[in-house]
């Protein structure tokens, strides 16, 4: 009987080892994904948030879809913030005008840092050192630690109170430390309300400290620091390069009041030229000016608008085939084509704008 079982129980282990998920370097998103999101807000009590093992099913279906959102992944090359990060290898677009830039080899992937916008104002910060998001292969047992730095500096040009009477500051600095130790401690199955997928789980714990200094008589002077630690875990599946699930707790009372969650599968394919239904826009992504044209039937109205459904520009078609339209006063972001006919709408698209 001995004979049989060994064989037997090493057939099982194997079967037990090949299910297990492995990232690897080429299992990032490419130029072309495009991914949606959303946020629930009043997440349920009950979710299986906790739950860590082997060959884990966890059912996320009552997740809510309270705040959509989308980012998209380009060549950083074509992005107008490259300069500045010269060795990204990959870059991704949020709708809120952000720019963040990623390098990734064979061994590792990792946020060199950001473009952002704070109302009019604009923000490039660089991490020193890099903050690791992944190093493959990633599967279940890896152990990471990130300790990325950044800082920004903004022109503030007058007076503040900082204890010895009003003063004149010429400028502000604000640095983000991080301290990050993630260990990834479950792989299985989640299912959203929008399908299920195969997934690692990891569990970090971030320690942010956060300085804020004024420029004073030629040195910066801090003014004000404060710390802030957040149990973040996360599940993450293949080329998406962001989680599809991702939940902040408090590490005291292990409490959440937010979860980001991924709406639909990642897809690809979003080249120089975009076709849905006959419509084709390009070039995209596009900086200034893009051409909408159609195959077969023309619509009547061309909308364009942004992720929340706002309309950002309208206009007659005129029986025209082809169009160019001038883009280049629209923020950065990912922007919605809908196209209409006898007030039905039928033909949609979408394209980037740097």
């Amino acid at each position: 009987m001995k004979k049989f079982l060994l064989p037997f129980f090493v057939l099982v282990l194997i079967g037990t080892t090949q299910a297990q998920m492995v990232i690897n370097a080429g299992d990032m998103p490419v130029p072309g994904t495009v991914i949606t999101m959303t946020e629930d807000t009043t997440p349920s009590g009950a979710l299986p948030v906790f739950t860590t093992g082997a060959n884990v099913n966890w059912d996320f279906t009552a997740l809510n879809n309270q705040s959509p959102d989308v980012i998209a992944f380009v060549d950083p090359s074509t992005t107008p913030y490259y300069s500045s990060f010269p060795n990204a290898t990959l870059c991704y677009m949020a709708a809120d005008s952000m720019f963040g830039y990623l390098f990734a080899n064979n061994d590792y992937a990792v946020a060199l840092g950001a473009r952002a916008k704070m109302d009019t104002i604009e923000i490039i910060m660089k991490y020193d050192p890099d903050d690791t998001l992944f190093t493959f292969p990633y599967t279940f047992g890896t152990t990471m630690e990130s300790h990325p730095c950044g800082a920004f500096k903004l022109f503030y040009g007058d007076s503040i109170d900082v204890g010895l009477g009003n003063i004149y500051v010429d400028s502000v600095r604000i640095t983000m430390c991080y301290d990050k130790n993630t260990v990834v401690d479950g792989w299985g199955n989640v299912t959203t309300p929008v399908g299920t997928y195969q997934a690692l789980r990891s569990s970090r714990v971030e320690i942010e400290e956060q300085e804020f200094a004024i420029y004073y008589m030629g040195m910066w002077i801090p003014v004000n620091t404060s710390s802030d630690t957040t149990l973040v875990i996360e599940w993450n599946m293949k080329n998406t390069g962001v989680p599809l699930i991702s939940v902040y707790a408090d590490p005291n009372d292990s409490s959440f009041t937010n979860i980001e969650w991924l709406t639909v599968s990642p897809s690809f394919g979003f080249n120089d030229i975009v076709v849905s239904n006959e419509l084709n826009i390009y070039p995209n992504p596009v900086a200034d000016e893009a051409t909408i044209s159609f195959d077969g039937d023309i619509p009547e109205l061309i909308t364009i608008t942004d992720i929340s459904g706002r309309e950002i520009i309208s206009f007659e078609v005129n029986n025209q085939t082809k169009m160019k339209i001038d883009v280049s006063d629209i923020d950065p972001g990912i922007y919605f084509v809908l196209s209409a006919k006898r007030g039905q709408s039928y033909r949609t698209g979408r394209f980037i704008k740097l």
